[in-house]
């Protein structure tokens, strides 16, 4: 029977990203096969800045989002978020073009052209109802595309216009709301709610800390760290105070002060409540830590973003620097409720994503010795062997998922589920030598792709001065296989 701990290792973040989205459970399973079938490099990340996008223009229009003041909305001009959207929209027709697969672009546009050329209203009608219903991803992206092509064309239209009010400006965000919440494949996430295409805490302490929680508290910990490192990621589109601004950025930053004050409200509410059980004072700090993070958002949407017309020069790379700061320190706070020696200064910087990197390295290096030994063993050994081999073999599938699963890139997930899934179904080792050859065989199949894995991760630049310690692998792996002997 596999331990807590394992059990932890192979079900814990897929079952609370799972959790988060059960609603749409259906469509999402679909929408994961579509993504691992599509041939384009880097999807996880366009796909990741297409529904950021999508849940940017969904946020920008509600007024709370916005540095604005409340008193001077009815005689504002709102041209200039109107070209925000607009850009923001133009990018995320692009990123969908990037997605949709060509034979299916082909298609789509064909069907598309036929029900403009269509006479017969009742086929037109057949037609365009087929197109509303959305039953593949490459439909939902194609009509989502389509949808946003209309809505940019508006949009361009208007800004011939001297004056927007904010009737104008929000009767376009309606039509793009409406748009956008119709989706079936990529609906904005909802506060809170995950994708495992791409939220993934890479912290190496953090992912050891998360280990050590109780799952009562484990799992609002995570989700506030996970909550977290989105931010960040969301910040990464925004250009530096050197760097040219783009009229998106401001989307993205109002998208990012939504999530800073819904993390908040949970922080202060459902984690701390959570905390409660370990001691009044973790709860406290994890509502200090909430009021914090409000305060000093709020601080820096003020200084930098309470402007009218075009932003100064600097301060939407000035905001994005000072989110980011807010956020990292959100994380050390959270962080050192649990270990208060966690050090702020190493976080999300060169050396702890070399840190990353090189933990990656190091596991891959002692998982492929692990299953080498383990297939050879099957191959040749005697049940008694083999039965021990499986064992030791799980342990370390188990301690792999605990922590540098979470290293990997989404793409690479598919190699690793299948055989942990091959391995923790092996009850016990057949008594058949054929069926222990098969078993044999899948890990000398797994171990090729490990090596190819370990040589990917190896050439990664940030490894690039950091030569590869062998023995330090082998006694890693020794700790699996002497047990063993």
């Amino acid at each position: 029977m596999p331990t807590d701990r394992a059990r932890f290792a192979r079900d814990f973040f897929f079952e609370l990203m799972k959790d988060s989205q059960r609603l749409r459970a259906g469509y999402l399973a679909e929408r994961e096969r579509w993504l691992r079938s599509l041939a384009v490099d880097g999807r996880e990340e366009i796909l990741f800045e297409f529904e950021m996008l999508l849940r940017g223009v969904e946020r920008y229009f509600n007024l709370h989002n916005l540095p604005l003041d409340q008193s001077a909305v009815v005689g504002r001009n709102f041209m200039d978020e109107l070209r925000s959207v607009r850009d923001a929209i133009n990018r995320a027709i692009k990123l969908a073009r990037f997605l949709l697969d060509p034979p299916s672009d082909r298609r789509l546009v064909f069907r598309k052209y036929v029900e403009s050329q269509i006479v017969d209203e009742r086929v037109r009608r057949e037609l365009a109802e087929a197109e509303l219903e959305q039953g593949t991803p490459q439909e939902s992206l194609f009509l989502i595309r389509s949808d946003f092509l209309a809505l940019r064309g508006t949009i361009e239209r208007l800004q011939k216009l001297e004056h927007a009010d904010y009737e104008l400006f929000a009767n376009i965000g309606q039509l793009a709301l409406r748009e956008i919440s119709l989706n079936k494949y990529f609906k904005p996430f909802r506060p809170l709610e995950f994708r495992q295409e791409y939220d993934r805490i890479k912290d190496v302490r953090i992912l050891e800390l998360l280990l050590g929680l109780e799952g009562k508290v484990c799992k609002p910990v995570s989700i506030a760290f996970l909550a977290l490192f989105r931010l960040l990621h969301y910040l990464r589109y925004v250009p530096g105070p050197k760097e040219l601004p783009t009229r998106r950025s401001q989307v993205i930053l109002a998208l990012v002060r939504s999530e800073t004050f819904s993390l908040a409200a949970f922080i202060e509410g459902e984690l701390a409540a959570r905390l409660a059980v370990l001691g009044s004072e973790q709860s406290a700090r994890a509502i200090s830590a909430a009021e914090e993070l409000r305060r000093e958002a709020n601080r820096v949407v003020k200084e930098e973003l309470s402007f009218v017309g075009p932003p100064p020069k600097g301060a939407i790379g000035r905001a994005r620097d000072g989110l980011a700061g807010v956020c990292r320190q959100s994380i050390a706070q959270l962080a050192r409720i649990f270990d208060s020696s966690f050090d702020e200064t190493l976080f999300d910087s060169p050396g702890a994503r070399r840190e990353q990197s090189r933990r990656l390295r190091l596991d891959l290096f002692a998982y492929r010795e692990v299953c080498h030994w383990a297939g050879q063993t099957f191959a040749k050994g005697p049940v008694e062997e083999c039965e021990r081999a499986l064992a030791q073999l799980k342990a370390f599938v188990a301690y792999f998922r605990d922590l540098s699963y979470q290293l990997l890139r989404y793409g690479d997930y598919d190699p690793f589920d299948r055989f942990a899934a091959i391995i923790g179904e092996t009850r016990t080792v057949p008594t058949g030598q054929v069926l222990r050859n098969r078993l044999a065989e899948d890990c000398r199949v797994f171990t090729e792709m490990l090596e190819r894995t370990f040589a990917a991760v190896s050439r990664r630049g940030d490894l690039a001065k950091l030569p590869f310690d062998a023995k330090e692998g082998r006694a890693l792996a020794c700790r699996y296989t002497q047990k063993a002997a």
